[in-house]
């Protein structure tokens, strides 16, 4: 019999152990008009999607390049390209935190 694809991935979630709690039984509400939008590849989706998802309810997030990639998953210099590609675009608004010494970033989804 197959098992769910939701049961396989909380298992491995949990095995993992590296994120929050809210992360993994939460949800992030995404546009169907963003899902469908074929100007984008996936790679900018996904990391649209992903800092959507770090954002929660405020209006800037601050993961790593490498938190990025391994939630994609992909390398960080496919991170980092597509982050610029996304700027580029304007879809993406990146700024740095002098403080915290990390990139933030604030989406036009």
């Amino acid at each position: 019999m197959m098992e769910a694809v939701g049961s396989i991935m909380e298992r491995n979630i949990r095995k993992r152990g590296d994120l929050l709690n809210v992360k993994i039984n939460g949800f992030t509400q995404i546009p169907n008009s963003f899902l469908i939008y074929q100007d984008i590849d996936v790679y900018e989706k996904m990391v649209m999607i992903i800092l959507k998802k770090y954002m929660m309810n405020k209006t800037r997030c601050w993961p790593s390049h490498n938190t990025i990639a391994k939630e994609i998953p992909c390398s960080e210099t496919t991170v980092k390209e597509t982050i610029n590609s996304l700027e580029n675009r304007g879809l993406l608004t990146k700024g740095r935190d002098k403080k915290h010494r990390s990139n933030w970033y604030e989406i036009k989804m």
